[in-house]
């Protein structure tokens, strides 16, 4: 017979392979070895507990106050052991014992508010008792310290299995689905319980921080609409919480590098997400900021909060030996966002140029995470378009053109709907052409850069039927044919095997049809601005509208916000804006 030792290796075993099923059924033998509730006590009075269900007392119980709970198991309980069992808790939770039908844990507990109404963790012991049904009525006992710690354990392990299994059913092409995320909150609840019965368990609080990140990144969102950034910056903020709390309890144990990186991955997610520059209008995020930074201006608090993210990916690598490719990925990530924070264009190019070092280097060390690069949600798998984005931004349009130029003949594997990528980067040729037409941009021909950037790809190049000259277009009827052509040729293709009613949609192709949906609008915006007829792009974008339905959009919903050519002026103006996007993606582990 295996012993409980043998059981947590082989479990283990199975989890460090990805077999998580198996592992969770293993978690829950041992579990279901444990539960041994000792002597009866008062089992007359109990007897009328033998029928609760699991339903009754099951894993999807909310938990309720205790002047509401109208229980036969409270009142049983109370009549078994006295009132003092209730004494300073306000919370009350019943569940089944994992592996098994008839014994049930009850737990009695106060909760503290921690920062948002959403998270409430369990402060001090609390009251533990297993019931076990048996022939002749209820078995109860007090929870000793040691089960107690050991179920804990098990609960977190059970709940994180389940939670990875989810993330494999509900991932494609490393994005978590919007519709999985019921699937990981439901996954997710034996660690919310571990917690419940050991307030201090730092694993479990750490890989519920991991779980609400997930959530966070999945595409389109996790809520009513599409592009209402709070629900996702709330999850991210639960998962920063949860995050710093397994920090808080164990700041040198053996795994605590590993909750330092994924705390500050969660950071640039939120940047990455929510506001690039400046800090998105989230009455979550404020809240963080206000408990972690008291005193601090907004966008201080928010300079702050990326140097923490910095800071916590500085010491997971250096815990890990300064070999931790993931942790250094991200790192790259927080010096971008520390370009822009700096006024003098010298600075902005060298923290840049780290953060491409960085990514390069870690991608060398683990080339696995070279497919996935660069954020989905904005489906750039593309280096050279990355940095002409970089590049763009930082007012180098001769760069910017010549990076993106390159990289329309360099596109990577792309497992999304045809066309978008190149589609994406015909936008950001355009955003370029029309910040010079604006003057918003300098243009000064630099005929050697021209040619040494252009020495491969060479003068005679094109993408999809559409000729992509050596430098930017700065004559404003050229723009608006180019743009032109690039609707006719490149955009109506795209979309087109999506349209019809009888073709199925999945994830990908609604996600590739709202990036279209981006790019037609940003295009129509350009070209009313130029004066230039806008009836193709706005027959794009009313059949990717029909065909996801308004609902998809979200009411309400204005993408011009998220366009390039918008945050190059909010960026030159200064002005907030409440939702900016980078395309540093949201990387998996």
């Amino acid at each position: 017979m295996a012993t409980i030792g043998s059981r947590l290796e082989i479990a283990s075993h199975y989890a460090r392979n990805g077999q998580f099923t198996n592992a969770s059924r293993e978690y829950e033998a041992v579990a279901a070895s444990l539960c041994v509730p000792g002597e009866p006590r008062d089992a007359k009075a109990l007897d009328g507990l033998v029928h609760i269900s699991a339903e009754t007392a099951g894993m999807d119980s909310v938990p309720h106050a205790i002047a509401d709970l109208q229980s036969p198991v409270h009142d049983a309980l109370l009549s078994c052991f006295g009132r003092e069992i209730v004494e300073g808790s306000s919370h009350f939770i019943g569940f089944q014992w994992p592996g098994t039908t008839k014994i049930w844990v009850v737990s009695y507990h106060a909760r503290e508010r921690q920062v948002l109404d959403e998270c409430s963790l369990p402060v001090g012991r609390g009251r533990m008792f297993v019931l076990a049904a048996t022939e002749t009525g209820v078995v109860a006992s007090p929870m000793s310290d040691l089960v107690r710690a050991r179920l804990s354990y098990l609960l977190a392990h059970i709940g994180w299995s389940g939670v990875e299994d989810a993330s494999r059913l509900y991932m494609q092409h490393q994005i978590l689905l919007g519709t999985g995320a019921s699937a990981l909150l439901a996954a997710a609840q034996p660690i919310h319980l571990a917690l419940a019965i050991q307030p201090d368990n730092a694993w479990a609080s750490g890989r519920l921080g991991e779980t609400y990140r997930r959530i966070a990144n999945g595409w389109p969102g996790y809520g009513d609409t599409l592009f209402d950034p709070e629900p996702r910056v709330t999850n991210y903020v639960l998962a920063l919480l949860y995050y710093q709390r397994s920090i808080d309890l164990e700041p040198d144990a053996p795994g605590a590098f590993w909750v330092h990186a994924h705390l500050g991955a969660a950071i640039v997610n939120v940047r990455a997400f929510a506001g690039v520059v400046h800090k998105p209008q989230s009455p979550a995020l404020d809240a963080l900021l206000d408990a972690w930074f008291p005193g601090s201006a907004p966008d201080e608090a928010y300079r702050l909060l990326t140097r923490k993210g910095q800071g916590s990916l500085i010491l997971a690598q250096r815990r890990a030996g300064n070999y931790y490719p993931w942790a250094q990925d991200y790192y790259g990530a927080t010096l971008t966002f520390a370009g822009f924070d700096v006024t003098e264009q010298d600075l902005a190019v060298d923290a840049f140029a780290l953060a491409l070092f960085n990514v390069v280097a870690a991608t060398h060390l683990q080339p696995s995470m070279a497919k996935f690069e660069f954020e989905p949600g904005e489906l750039y798998v593309n280096d050279f378009l990355q940095y002409g984005l970089l590049a763009f931004w930082l007012r180098m349009p001769i760069r910017a053109w010549a990076l993106t130029r390159n990289g329309m003949g360099r596109m990577f594997q792309f497992d999304f709907l045809p066309g978008v990528q190149a589609l994406q980067g015909f936008q950001l040729l355009v955003d370029i052409s029309a910040g010079i037409t604006a003057h918003e941009l300098p243009f000064v021909p630099n005929e050697r850069l021209i040619a040494l950037l252009n020495s491969e790809i060479g003068a005679d190049f094109s993408v999809g039927g559409v000729a992509i000259p050596e430098v930017p277009i700065v004559d404003t009827t050229a723009l608006i044919g180019f743009i032109d052509e690039v609707v006719v040729r490149v955009g109506r293709p795209t979309i087109a095997p999506a349209m019809s009613s009888v073709a199925p949609l999945d994830t990908n192709i609604e996600m590739s049809l709202i990036q279209a949906y981006f790019v037609f609008k940003d295009f129509e915006s350009i070209l009313e601005r130029l004066g230039g007829d806008t009836t193709q792009v706005s027959m794009c974008m009313g059949r990717i509208a029909d065909r996801l339905g308004f609902e998809a959009l979200g009411e309400g919903w204005d993408p011009t916000v998220d366009s390039r050519h918008e945050l190059l002026g909010v960026m030159m103006s200064g002005k907030p804006t409440h939702k900016m996007t980078t395309h540093i993606r949201p990387r998996s582990p």
